[in-house]
């Protein structure tokens, strides 16, 4: 799940969430479609779906009842008006809570040892300690929700936005890693 839109628009409706996670929803689906995973992309809600249990996103999860849930955002990468915001080298998960600060730490370690083994993506930076990082999906409702282990991840531009708005060239092996990374942590 993901607050996609295309690459170049940046905004959404939403007055809780007006930052758009440009073109996470084709990372998403990407990985989904290879793994043969459930799928739902948020895009142009006029509400956070995230933050509200009755939203057709939330509903429609809690019927599912996963075992796993991989949440695919996008950060801005704004570290300038804020020194604790992420860099556009760096990748953040969360699964909401210092108690769950165990799943997101071992998930970010495993994916950070493909990014070290990908010559394209061995400089970005990957924490998944809730001490450490800003986006820590504290009040995400389904992040927080006991029913299942939860991953919320985010993705800086330049893993998301090429200079024509599309997916950069890297996006396909930031996809590569994150599937390996699933398969492994989460089948």
């Amino acid at each position: 799940m993901n607050h996609h839109a295309p690459g170049g628009e940046k905004n959404m409706p939403c007055p809780e969430h007006t930052d758009a996670d440009e073109n996470t929803g084709f990372i998403a689906r990407r990985i989904a479609e290879r793994i043969n995973a459930s799928l739902i992309i948020a895009c142009n809600y006029r509400i956070d779906p995230n933050k509200n249990v009755l939203t057709d996103y939330a509903l429609q999860v809690s019927q599912w009842m996963p075992v796993f849930l991989v949440e695919i955002h996008g950060h801005g990468a704004r570290k300038k008006e804020n020194p604790r915001k992420p860099d556009d080298m760096t990748i953040e998960i969360s699964s909401g809570s210092i108690e769950r600060n165990k799943v997101s730490m071992a998930f970010s370690e495993l994916l950070k040892q493909k990014f070290d083994a990908t010559e394209q993506l061995k400089h970005y930076t990957i924490s998944g300690d809730f001490s450490n990082i800003y986006f820590t999906a504290r009040s995400t409702s389904k992040i927080i929700d006991n029913r299942w282990t939860s991953l919320h991840i985010e993705l800086p531009p330049s893993l998301r936005i090429g200079n024509d708005l599309n997916l950069p060239p890297v996006a396909d092996r930031l996809i590569d890693a994150l599937i390996e990374t699933i398969n492994e942590f989460c089948i």
